[in-house]
């Protein structure tokens, strides 16, 4: 999937978690309604498929940590 819309716009997703692949996994494997919402609705508007394999994550830009 490409980072940005056929219309140039930028597609955003931001998680947070002290382990992201963990979290990704549980996510792809939720049945909680509002997981489910989530995932169906990134599917539908930005093509991500939760059900497959996840993907590489991406370079982390910055860390804030106080």
């Amino acid at each position: 999937m490409d980072p940005v819309h056929s219309d140039g716009r930028p597609r955003p997703l931001y998680l947070e978690s002290d382990d992201l692949a963990t979290a990704m996994a549980h996510l792809a494997r939720s049945q909680d309604e509002t997981e489910v919402w989530f995932k169906k609705a990134t599917l539908d508007t930005e093509g991500i498929d939760w059900s497959g394999p996840a993907p590489a994550l991406p370079e982390q830009l910055f860390d804030w940590r106080v």
